[in-house]
């Protein structure tokens, strides 16, 4: 039996939150993932029977250790006058599934010194399971309206898992946070992905939209705003996401980037830049769409004759994103 009392002081120290997932096996959730599986394409798992049952990832799992790591930003500069775009907070700084996968890796070389060898799989964000349903049954937390866990740290977390192949335990459970139902995520997402009756959306969301790959729709691009990469609309107002610790950025250029040095990587120069950070896996393409876009919702001048440059780009996505754009900026749409 491992107790994982000894990895307190650790977790503390680099604000993480963990429990214990005593399940191996959701069937509750299979028929939600059928009806969803083939919209998620290329971001999940599609073998539904993966993402059910754990024993198929590692056949020994006994129970499954959960952890929940803040990322919330707290930004300490001046604007200035630069054609920026913004990054959301989970995707400033350094990849948070390189991070916290190193953490729980600490983690589990604390347990193995105190309790012995044991098998055992680490999973951020690339797992066949579902994350957020983990950290539920692990007393992490609980859903809220946006679809988001609430956890002690607030729901700006990240999710990790480890699968193991012994027992484990806790003196004291984690503290399960609760939506109060406020419903300020409801009444302030741009694209009405999340209703009042807890239904969310994914495909109206601001953050998956930025994310999917082609060339999108007028209606897409004008929600996207400036955003680079994610959005944190609904994070930002949730009430359980004041008076939680924060990581400070100095630095304009790591929140929000140059538009104009986006534009101007190569590909080989992207993956310099961002092959650490949680938006390189999405590609320079689908980066480079999202600064054009951000340049048509600017609206000045400025934007619009940098848009003129790509009118006749070899990239279709880029060319047709150019043309929608540049409507956009001019205001002709």
């Amino acid at each position: 039996m491992i107790n994982l009392d000894c990895i307190s002081e650790y977790c503390k120290k680099n604000n993480i939150v963990y429990g214990i997932c005593k399940e191996t096996y959701f069937e509750n959730v299979k028929k939600h993932l059928i009806l969803r599986n083939h919209l998620l394409k290329g971001f999940v798992e599609q073998d539904i029977l993966k993402r059910i049952d754990a024993k198929l990832t590692m056949e020994d799992t006994t129970n499954i250790l959960v952890f929940a790591k803040s990322y919330k930003k707290e930004f300490l500069f001046k604007k200035d006058n630069e054609l920026r775009c913004r990054l959301s907070d989970n995707a400033i700084g350094p990849d948070y599934h390189i991070t916290l996968f190193q953490n729980i890796s600490d983690i589990i070389e604390i347990l193995k010194s105190n309790y012995g060898d044991f098998n055992f799989k680490i999973f951020v964000d690339t797992g066949p399971l579902i994350d957020r349903e983990l950290a539920r049954r692990a007393n992490l937390g609980d859903f809220g309206l946006s679809g988001n866990i609430i956890t002690s740290i607030g729901s700006m977390v990240n999710l990790g898992y480890c699968l193991i192949s012994e027992e484990g335990s806790m003196s004291k459970e984690p503290f399960c946070n609760k939506c109060n139902l406020c419903k300020k995520c409801v009444n302030s997402c741009p694209a009405k992905a999340i209703s009042d009756n807890g239904l969310f959306d994914f495909e109206k969301c601001i953050s998956y939209i930025s994310q999917k790959k082609g060339i999108l729709s007028f209606e897409e691009m004008k929600l996207i705003g400036i955003s680079l990469y994610g959005c944190d609309i609904c994070q930002k107002v949730c009430p359980k996401n004041c008076n939680i610790p924060t990581e400070k950025i100095f630095s304009i250029d790591d929140a929000f980037p140059k538009i104009k040095e986006i534009l101007s990587l190569t590909n080989r120069e992207f993956k310099n830049k961002f092959q650490n950070t949680a938006i390189g896996w999405r590609g320079n393409t689908v980066i480079k769409r999202n600064a054009l876009i951000a340049l048509g919702n600017l609206k000045n001048k400025e934007a619009s004759s940098i848009l003129k440059e790509y009118m006749e780009n070899e990239n279709e996505i880029l060319r047709e994103t150019e043309k929608k754009a540049y409507l956009i900026c001019t205001g002709e749409i």
